[in-house]
């Protein structure tokens, strides 16, 4: 397997990255594995995270329908995406790179700026809040091993994470030049799903397993538990969707990955798409499906919101075994954020009409948005309510609504009206509405409800922060 070099220009040559324009000098050497890769990146990450404590609220029923059901929804619309790349494209080095390009050939221009680039700029933004707010977690834990009794404010973890964006945002350029940090953490992000499920199998748990919905809700090991009632148990049900819904967010950069292969008239960039389309998701079955069933199947529901600090604070993993799965956490999310980042710095930098030499404006753009991004995180720390509100309200129209949409209005002219594929993408985009109305409910209700239960960071009382999971001394 080799990953081959790539080369995309900044997109200034073409009018300040207009989509409607021919950019001459982008070059094209990527293959399947590089852009399987991303995909991986983009679509492993804080997400996996969540998924034994979905189960827990939709139990085994429900759990596996949605877990299953989200796994060939996704896959179907990002197919839908991968073929419009290039449909009704002459020229082979024009195409639809980017959502916004292709929600121009399919809404209009007004639409595709009113409706697109909002939601995708939405779906970025907070799958970098979460990075900061993972990335802050995962480095506390590892502070926990020798100085759980120590504290350090977890402000000092979300500034040091934000430090590392400042200075690769500063040594990379554009979204392709990453690739290596994204190849990096691709291996990061199979690795740590792959220790935490195994460990959790190995390790074992002696303790009696319930699976029926809990009554009684801990959030924080050194909280009381929280009784739940039905209305609240009903909303952790549709955060819960969320949660699983917020797995999937790939599908908000594909075009992009897609434009840096080579296309010709005899051999398509849809053809290596779809093969790493294809090696991605069955990378995602290998990490997504174990973690959830395997840590539901042994713990039931003891599970806390977050699977490693689960294997931390309750199954009392050996620290080499903490330590190595949440350093691995870290190195995926900082190619993560990258990942989602670089599209953002693109469009912001377009709109300034930027070139390549205007490094100075380009580092305020970027310490901008990454100081916006960490100082969000401090003041809505709250890892699962978070997931399953960006899954709902961001990921839902993006990744489960729009492609059919898109699709329909491209793809289905009105003479095949009421055919199978007609009746196929109308089902799934009631659907995606129905997700992003609950999983929104759900994760917004529960948000509000423990940031007004939390206190601030920044407060004399940060001790008891929900980040706080120290074990008392003995």
């Amino acid at each position: 397997m080799r990953f081959s070099t790539l080369e995309v220009s900044d997109g200034h040559a073409n009018g300040g990255g207009d989509p409607d324009e021919t950019d001459q000098r982008v070059k094209r050497k990527s293959n399947m594995y590089f852009a399987a890769a991303y995909n991986i990146t983009a679509i492993i990450g804080v997400g996996v995270l969540g998924l034994p404590q979905a189960m827990v609220f939709l139990e085994w029923g429900g759990g596996l329908v949605v877990l299953f059901g989200t796994f060939f929804f996704t896959y179907f619309t990002m197919t839908h995406l991968v073929k419009l790349h290039e449909f009704e494209i002459v020229n082979m080095n024009k195409r639809h790179d980017t959502y916004h390009s292709l929600g121009i050939r399919a809404l209009g221009r007004k639409w595709s700026r009113l409706v697109i680039v909002p939601l995708q700029m939405v779906v970025e933004v907070s799958l970098d809040i979460l990075f900061t707010v993972a990335a802050g977690e995962a480095m506390n834990r590892i502070h926990d091993i020798n100085h759980c009794h120590e504290p350090i404010h977890i402000f000092v973890w979300f500034v040091t994470f934000a430090a590392i964006q400042i200075v690769l945002s500063v040594v990379v350029q554009n979204f392709q030049s990453i690739r290596w940090i994204v190849v990096m953490a691709a291996i990061m992000s199979i690795c740590y799903t792959t220790i935490a499920w195994t460990t959790i199998l190995a390790v074992g748990n002696n303790e009696k397993v319930h699976y029926r919905l809990p009554m009684y809700l801990t959030v924080d090991n050194d909280a009381p538990a929280q009784e739940l009632s039905d209305p609240d148990l009903a909303l952790r049900v549709f955060n819960s969707i969320g949660v699983i819904a917020f797995a999937y967010a790939a599908h908000n950069v594909v075009l992009e990955i897609q434009n840096a292969i080579p296309s010709t008239p005899e051999k398509t960039s849809e053809t290596e798409m779809m093969r790493a389309v294809w090696i991605t998701y069955v990378v995602v079955a290998l990490c997504y499906f174990p973690v959830a069933i395997v840590v539901y199947t042994k713990h039931g529901n003891k599970i806390s919101q977050n699977v490693l600090s689960f294997l931390q604070y309750h199954v009392k993993a050996p620290s080499g075994v903490v330590v190595t799965a949440n350093v691995m956490l870290i190195l995926h999310l900082i190619g993560s954020y990258q990942v989602f980042a670089q599209p953002v710095f693109k469009l912001l930098e377009d709109r300034r009409q930027l070139g390549r030499h205007d490094y100075f404006k380009k580092f305020v753009i970027r310490f901008i948005y990454i100081g916006f991004s960490t100082v969000i995180a401090m003041i809505f720390p709250h890892f699962s309510p978070l997931l399953g509100f960006f899954g709902g309200f961001a990921i839902a129209p993006t990744t489960y609504i729009l492609p059919c949409i898109i699709w329909l209005k491209i793809n289905n002219p009105q003479r095949r009206w009421r055919s199978l594929d007609w009746y196929l993408n109308s089902a799934f985009i009631i659907l995606g509405f129905l997700l992003m109305l609950v999983a929104s409910v759900g994760g917004l209700s529960i948000l509000i409800k423990e940031s007004k239960d939390s206190r601030l960071l920044w407060t004399p009382h940060w001790r008891q922060s929900v980040f706080y999971n120290c074990p008392p001394q003995m």
